[in-house]
């Protein structure tokens, strides 16, 4: 199998570094073939905090991704996230020149040029810009213009822009360990590919991604990107708040969250207790788990609102018919769809990877979801460009055919 036929993805969280090898069958299905995972040394809140602790982080999970898949990896697609992501929502507009007015990939590509001609903070470059709709003349809602007949061509986009030297110092780690970038893409855009379907973008849906350090979120509407940002409140929140509470070690709240955590304390046993290192060599205590509920439900209901009112400042969330979908590591969380429907009174639901083979021992796991996103992003990339390749050679062969008929007229 030729080495084409596979794509390597690296999620940078905030709490652990997944590797995923994913091979792109004929038809392409996805099959994955390899992971990784390694404890996110070097890394805090999405961003590089010590360049050689988080180059040596990436390199031991594609060591293990490359061991289980047979292959050396030479290029990756990396995943982003952190509150320095910024978006917004922005219009472009050109004439259609050519003598038919028929709308080609050029002229895609000059609308998507003029929507993002606008300037973004000095310390900001734009990681993505993504199509909602085009409006050819007086017509809305368009997917994909190309070979229709109009005079005047719009479109909506949502750019997502990241601050340089986060991006920067991510690059800078993968490189130095000698591996090529493909990509790199903001994390709940590579979620989405696996855990949302196309009815729920269209309906109006909320992608939560939860991770270590941050949240991520993004809003789906009429089947395009209409909102998408990040907060910085997440799993290892919930972890300090017990170390906190309990008067225990970081390491032994993350355990006792990890094996008795939960959200919703109606859904504990009452007469259930658990046993609570302390610290300083002092013997440990004994908790109700229930006791150990409240003080988790908090800030996952902090969470929950947090969200709710960014959405609801999108003037949108009425409109949003297929709820929340819920991924991340941290949504391993028993009772944390409960909260998240009390609070924003939306049908939550967990997202795992979908329509994907290989993935028998990982299937149940949403903390993968990025990391098999970004596989699939990668192989959409893939066919999108062969596909530009054929729609190329074939405007060429067509404009060939047309300057012939010319000089027949003439």
């Amino acid at each position: 199998m030729e080495i084409a036929n596979y794509i390597a993805a690296l999620d940078i969280g905030s709490s652990k570094v997944t590797a995923c090898i994913g091979l792109v069958e004929d038809d392409n299905s996805i099959t994955i073939v390899g992971m990784g995972t390694n404890k996110s040394d070097g890394i805090k809140n999405g961003v590089v905090v010590n360049i050689e602790a988080a180059k040596n982080a990436i390199k031991d999970a594609i060591d293990q991704a490359e061991l289980m898949a047979g292959i050396v990896v030479e290029d990756l697609y990396l995943s982003i996230s952190g509150a320095h992501i910024h978006s917004f929502n922005q219009k472009g507009l050109v004439s259609i020149v050519n003598r038919h007015h028929i709308i080609g990939e050029d002229d895609v590509h000059r609308v998507i040029d003029s929507a993002k001609a606008v300037r973004v903070p000095p310390d900001h470059e734009i990681l993505h810009v993504l199509a909602r709709e085009y409006i050819v003349d007086d017509t809305t809602g368009i997917k994909d213009p190309i070979g229709m007949n109009g005079i005047r061509l719009e479109a909506e986009v949502h750019i997502i822009t990241g601050q340089r030297t986060a991006i920067k110092n991510l690059y800078k780690v993968v490189s130095d360990r000698g591996y090529g970038i493909s990509d790199i893409v903001f994390s709940p855009l590579a979620s989405s590919e696996v855990v949302l379907s196309e009815d729920e973008k269209e309906l109006g849906v909320i992608l939560v991604d939860i991770g270590g350090g941050t949240t991520d979120i993004m809003v789906y509407l009429e089947g395009g990107v209409f909102f998408s940002g990040s907060l910085p409140v997440a799993g290892f929140h919930v972890t300090n708040d017990i170390s906190f509470a309990l008067r225990t070690p970081i390491p032994a709240a993350e355990d006792i969250k990890l094996k008795y955590g939960c959200a919703n304390p109606n859904l504990v046993d009452p007469a259930e207790v658990i046993q609570v290192p302390s610290v300083g060599g002092r013997m440990e205590r004994r908790l109700h788990r229930q006791e150990l509920c409240q003080f988790i439900e908090p800030r996952i209901e902090e969470l929950a609102g947090l969200i709710e009112e960014k959405i609801r400042q999108t003037g949108k969330k009425n409109f949003l018919s297929a709820g929340v979908v819920l991924t991340g590591g941290a949504t391993n969380l028993e009772g944390t769809t409960d909260i998240f429907e009390r609070v924003m009174n939306v049908s939550p639901r967990i997202g795992l990877p979908q329509h994907i083979l290989g993935l028998k021992d990982y299937g149940n796991d949403p903390s993968l979801t990025t990391a098999v996103g970004l596989v699939k992003y990668g192989a959409k990339r893939r066919l999108w460009s062969q596909q530009g390749k054929n729609r190329n050679q074939a405007s060429l062969w067509a404009k060939i055919g047309e300057k012939i008929r010319s000089w027949i007229e003439d």
